[in-house]
């Protein structure tokens, strides 16, 4: 990896395709050298850095020979002073994924290498310029498509999450410097209220660690969005209630049972939320009076799949349908595997039972999807019950990444492991190494501690050109 970090790489970091400006990004030591073979005006952007310059852009072949490509404008960032730490330079053209290509072919013809997805943030970290974490967040912000999913992204840019685990691991790398300095005069007795101080402060630790352990259920959602499928018995409203929440005429809606033969579904944001909406094939079982054909029957197999898979299960029930007890039944199953279930009557223009007149189906609110009437309080259900109990609240910090919990769930193991040395009365030494290893995990977090094969994986997921 060093040889690559020494090489000047160039990328488009704009969207591809064709638009109004296109945004072409060059790192590394040969970039003021790039710069002057490409933009006429270089010595301008060079003496004045941050500075948009107008300047002509040629391109180069292969024998050399310059010729002019384009009009636009660039931007020199030195080093260590930039968003890499190396020397940058910005080079905006106007929209033509024509141009692009010349440009970038010729920085090629330069020796600059095409830049690998994430190398920019990847070199960006490799210089100190931030850590993983906020590495992390780059691109969860570039992918973010609702408030809450770049508001979490940006506290993590901000160094905040960062900023807390340095401060959780510090009471840690205290208590270790104390070990570490008793074992260096091993004939002193072990005092007993110092090993209770050492177990008081661990255990606050720990503390703080699960603390931040319980966010990442709403974290994930709120980063990666959530499952939320209706079901139902046949014309309970299914495909009337997703085009209400939609907003639009989006599935086809008949007094036909066994209309929608397919999953059909909708990205949606509720509250800042992003939801994946799923309006299924109304699901009977073997005490159904009606037998589906063939293809609904394919279709109800794909419900039950998307029911033991979603995060919510909008269980919708119409309070006039002549077969209750079916539902009742259907409800119990859907009950026995779903991680969240919301029970909603349908139909309320039809002035059904009051709710709550209907204690074994333990409905929670009541609807009509047909004239929308209290569907934006479902909606605000839905988002409530997504993100868990406490809810979602924009002055929490939330712990939104897998790996971050792995690692959490790692150190909070091994301080355990700590603990139980200190029970045990076991040798300092191996206390020590527990400790180590708590420590180590949260660090690896942070980037404090990395390997090749993680850099990888995080990096391989940002588009080119970040």
């Amino acid at each position: 990896m060093s040889g690559e970090v020494a090489q000047t790489i160039v990328a488009l970091s704009s969207a591809p395709g064709r638009g109004g400006v296109s945004l072409v990004r060059i790192s590394g030591l040969q970039t003021a050298e790039t710069l002057r073979a490409l933009a006429k005006n270089a010595e301008r952007m060079i003496a004045s850095p941050r500075e948009l310059v107008f300047s002509q852009i040629f391109e180069v072949t292969n024998s050399g020979d310059k010729q002019p490509l384009d009009y636009g404008m660039g931007v020199f960032f030195p080093g260590p002073g930039s968003f890499t730490g190396e020397d940058v330079a910005e080079v905006h053209l106007h929209g033509s994924p024509y141009l692009v290509r010349r440009f970038l072919e010729s920085a090629v013809t330069l020796g600059v290498r095409l830049a690998r997805p994430g190398e920019f943030t990847e070199r960006a970290f490799l210089n100190g310029r931030i850590d993983l974490v906020q590495a992390e967040a780059v691109a969860d912000l570039v992918h973010a498509e609702t408030e809450s999913q770049a508001f979490v992204a940006r506290r993590q840019l901000e160094g905040q999450l960062s900023g807390v685990l340095l401060e959780i691991g510090e009471p840690l790398r205290d208590l270790l410097s104390e070990i570490e300095a008793y074992i260096d005069f091993p004939d002193e007795e072990l005092d007993g209220l110092l090993v209770e101080g050492w177990r008081r402060r661990t255990i606050e630790t720990r503390e703080r660690i699960a603390k931040l352990l319980l966010t990442f259920e709403s974290g994930r959602v709120l980063r990666e969005g959530a499952s939320v499928v209706i079901v139902g018995l046949p014309n309970a409203g299914k495909s009337s209630l997703l085009n209400a929440l939609v907003g639009e005429e989006r599935a086809i809606v008949t007094s036909i049972a066994g209309t929608t033969r397919d999953s059909i579904e909708e990205v949606l944001s509720f509250a800042g939320i992003p939801v994946r909406l799923w309006d299924t094939a109304g699901l009977v079982d073997d005490s159904s009076m009606r037998t589906p054909d063939e293809v609904e029957l394919i279709g109800i197999q794909q419900s039950w799949k998307r029911a033991r898979q979603a995060d919510l299960v909008v269980f919708l029930y119409d309070p006039l349908s002549e077969v209750p007890d079916e539902q009742l039944l259907l409800l119990e199953q859907v009950r026995s595997f779903a991680r969240r279930v919301l029970v909603v009557g349908n139909k309320a223009d039809m002035q059904p039972v009051a709710v709550g007149a209907s204690p074994t189906m333990q409905q929670q609110m009541q609807i009509s999807a047909k004239t929308g009437a209290s569907i934006e309080a479902l909606k605000a259900a839905i988002a409530e019950m997504i993100v868990g109990e406490g809810g979602f609240r924009q002055g929490d910090l939330q712990i939104s990444n897998l790996r971050h919990r792995e690692a959490l769930t790692q150190a909070e193991e091994r301080i355990g492991d700590f603990l139980l040395s200190l029970d045990n009365g076991l040798p300092p030494e191996i206390s020590a190494l527990e400790l180590r290893a708590a420590l180590g995990s949260l660090e690896e977090i942070i980037g404090v501690t990395e390997t090749e094969d993680l850099l990888g994986r995080i990096f391989s997921r940002f588009c080119i050109g970040k």
